[in-house]
């Protein structure tokens, strides 16, 4: 099995999760701990240690902040979970 194969079989298992407690994730922070951080680390490989979050700079914060090789590589905002009526 290949890697994408790998992430996602993960990622599967984590919509699982989520689609059973869909109703219990109401605030971004919520969203972030129980799918953001998950996909970002079991699917995508990163390392929790290049993770940063909540990082101030001159346009306000960024929710996170992932480095590679020590290094700025992705800004990714978080957003709460909406439903479309």
């Amino acid at each position: 099995m290949t890697s994408l194969d790998n992430a996602y079989e993960q990622f599967l298992k984590i919509k699982t999760a989520i689609d059973g407690n869909i109703d219990q994730m109401i605030t971004e922070e919520d969203a972030k701990i129980q799918i953001i951080n998950r996909v970002l680390t079991e699917c995508l490989g990163w390392e929790f240690s290049d993770i940063g979050a909540e990082r101030k700079h001159s346009n306000g914060f960024s929710d996170y902040l992932l480095k590679m090789s020590g290094k700025n590589a992705l800004i990714l905002e978080a957003k709460r979970i909406g439903r479309v009526p």
